[in-house]
């Protein structure tokens, strides 16, 4: 349960969702640069690689589906959540709690609305890590800490410039 079940050159990859319940195919890709893209391709990483039932220690992540819809409200979605939530283990870390990883996924050109804006004081004024990231490649920066000199704020909807990071 939670295995990759094939991993073949040329075959779909499946997973399953942090290890949990049935594989899932990627039968219907979203466009190449668009944010679900990217989120599918760390959430596919970051499972595969640290939340397997073989990892040991064994991580977590799980998207949150934050995408207006009013009756997700009415049972707890939290307006502006960050897409992604990361549990992250490491074997120097085993016996202690996880380091916690609120991540929004965005486009190169993409923006933090007011509503993410707001999300993120509230995690970052309870002491827990956000972060925001454009690519693959930034979420793995993120998780080996490698990310020193790096802002982590975006611009808001409606302004321009600003402190970019281009994770």
């Amino acid at each position: 349960m939670g295995e990759i079940t094939d991993n073949t050159p040329g075959q779909t990859p499946k997973s399953s969702a942090s290890g949990y319940g049935k594989p899932l195919p990627l039968d219907t890709d979203p466009p190449l640069h668009s944010e679900a893209r990217i989120q599918q391709s760390i959430f596919m990483y970051y499972n595969n690689t640290y939340c397997l039932a073989h990892h040991n220690p064994r991580s977590m992540i799980f998207a949150i589906p934050n995408e207006g819809n009013w009756m997700l409200q009415q049972v707890g979605l939290v307006a502006g959540a960050s897409d992604l939530v990361l549990f992250h283990r490491t074997a120097d870390t085993a016996g202690a709690p996880p380091r916690v990883i609120f991540m929004e996924v965005k486009t190169p050109v993409g923006k933090q609305s007011s509503k993410q804006a707001k999300f993120e004081a509230h995690v970052r004024a309870m002491g827990m890590e956000y972060c925001i990231v454009r690519s693959l490649d930034g979420a793995k920066a993120v998780v080996a800490g490698q990310t020193e000199g790096i802002q982590g704020e975006l611009p808001h909807e409606g302004e321009g410039g600003g402190n970019e990071a281009k994770l």
